[in-house]
């Protein structure tokens, strides 16, 4: 009888692979070795879901179904319920339990009410579950998420509707707005990038916006007059179309019952006032979410191309940090994650420009059967590299030959709690939950390229000769927009072509070739 912000909570069911991950990167080292109930039922016809969008729905005997059992599962047994392990390398695994058994509990709160049985509204599975597709704009603060549909799509209506009920934080969805042209220059970046992460080219996605014509006149979802558009060659259409879509990131007009690829949802943080855009330069300045209030200064590998930093205050839960990091980025080209030192010369440069008692690594326990640990988030994202406890070596245990820079006397789990990762000094170390500490944040330019053996030939070496860590002068440049009468141009005037100059000396050139696919 859980209730969240309106929406009704009902014990957790696993319904895409993506959410299995997500179960598990999430929850694992927090639920250690227990289990957790999934509300999952037995009868004649099968395994079915009991609560949540799709109640009822029979998933056992299906293809089209997600299920993850352990080996030698379901059992033959006459049990009634499934609880699963958190603690195998990201994902969940399901084995049959006795109901009357004492299991923990995970409330979900579905967005959505109910849904055809194996089948989501929202294509979660689209370009791997490496990272959410949430972006947050360092101009105004606000959060972005870019939501694919799957293969059938939805209308202008229904995607609304979902819209209205996706809450990030405490803050609930809409479609996305424009008042500002540096917000559309910033987001047609983040679609280009989640295109390189996700090796699916967005940007010919048709993409529902927040524009709607109201009569004569186009307002946004919050009935602020849209005062700017960028308008796809031989747009706005003379016929009577209502609503904008987003497509090669140019606006074209669309009925609103057109079925679209997708969204883009917008989490307003910070409410902006009715605006009016002017012709002439925008200034749209840095596009890095960093302040010299809180984060210090960046330094740059010239080894691997990556970039750091350290939040200085305030001291962060685990989580938290990840979640902080994440949403970090330079340029539109670097995501930021917290860091994964791979090797000894990359260990030292973090250690030495950031010489701190402490900070947070983006590693932690995956699997407590052996204690093995591994990189949770960046391009080392699902690598495992330390087994066992307490290697006899700082960097090489007996087990692995992957780089690790253990203090002496670790990892020692703790007497069972010690989950997370931790910068000591220069060296590593496991640590319990409830620490807090400084984020550490590394930004890698290409997440879609993974380094999935986790260990290289330069792995123990230290950095070679002649190289750097002062951030070159492109890193610094501002972007600059300028607004065009024909950018801002709203009436039915096929002829005239939509123009935006961007003056930079670092433009993202960002041109994936890879066919989209919708599943």
């Amino acid at each position: 009888s859980l209730s969240f912000n309106g929406f009704q909570g009902h014990i957790l069911t696993i319904e895409t692979s993506c959410e299995s991950r997500w179960i598990a990167e999430t929850f694992g080292s927090l639920i250690g070795l227990n289990k957790v109930w999934v509300d999952a039922l037995k009868n004649n016809s099968g395994w079915y879901w009991d609560s949540g969008p799709q109640q009822n729905c029979i998933f056992s005997t299906s293809s089209n179904c997600f299920t993850s059992w352990d080996s030698n599962q379901p059992s033959t047994q006459s049990n009634v319920a499934i609880s699963i392990n958190t603690q195998y390398l990201f994902n969940t695994l399901w084995e049959t339990n006795n109901p009357s058994t004492n299991n923990r509990v995970i409330v979900e709160y579905s967005v959505i009410s109910s849904q055809s049985c194996c089948e989501n509204a929202i294509s979660t599975e689209v370009g791997g579950c490496e990272r959410q597709r949430i972006w947050r704009n360092p101009r105004n603060l606000n959060f972005y998420e870019l939501i694919v549909f799957n293969s059938t799509g939805l209308d202008r209506s229904n995607a609304l509707s979902i819209a209205n009920k996706r809450v990030w934080s405490t803050t609930t969805g809409e479609l996305v707005s424009f008042k500002h042209p540096c917000d559309w220059l910033w987001l047609t970046q983040m679609i280009d990038l989640q295109s390189e992460i996700d090796l699916i080219d967005y940007s010919s996605f048709s993409l529902w916006i927040g524009a709607q014509k109201i009569f004569s006149s186009w307002k946004w979802q919050d009935n602020c007059d849209v005062t700017m558009f960028d308008w796809q060659l031989n747009e706005p259409s003379c016929f009577d179309l209502d609503s904008i879509i987003i497509k090669q990131n140019k606006w074209e007009t669309q009925s609103s019952n057109s079925l679209t690829n997708g969204m883009i949802v917008e989490y307003v943080v910070n409410s902006i006032s009715c605006t009016t855009i002017n012709s002439g330069s925008h200034d749209c300045g840095t596009i890095v979410m960093l302040n010299n209030v809180n984060w210090e200064k960046l330094i740059c590998n010239s080894v691997n191309e990556h970039i750091y930093s350290r939040r200085t205050v305030p001291n962060m839960y685990w989580y938290q940090s990840i979640y902080l990091t994440e949403f970090l980025m330079i340029h539109g080209q670097y995501y930021g994650h917290l860091v994964t030192p791979t090797s000894n010369c990359e260990n030292s440069i973090i250690a030495t420009n950031y010489a701190i008692d402490r900070g947070w690594l983006g590693g932690s326990l995956v699997i407590s059967s052996n204690y093995t640990y591994g990189w949770r988030m960046g391009p080392e994202d699902g690598c495992a590299f330390s087994f066992g406890l307490k290697p006899n070596n700082k960097r090489l245990n007996n087990t692995f030959t992957c780089f690790t820079y253990w203090s002496t006397i670790q990892p020692d789990y703790g007497g069972s709690n010690e989950f997370n990762m931790e910068f000591y000094q220069t060296y590593w170390n496991d640590v319990y939950l409830s620490r807090t500490n400084y984020p550490l944040v590394e930004f890698s330019k290409k997440w879609n390229v993974k380094n999935t053996t986790c260990c290289g030939s330069q792995d123990f070496d230290n950095c070679p000769s002649g190289y750097t860590t002062t951030c070159p002068s492109s890193e610094i440049t501002k972007y600059n927009i300028t607004v065009t009468n024909s950018f801002i141009l709203a009436s039915c005037s096929p002829s005239i072509t939509p123009s935006i100059s961007i003056t930079s000396s670092i433009t993202p050139s960002i041109t994936p070739s890879i066919t989209p696919s919708i599943t």
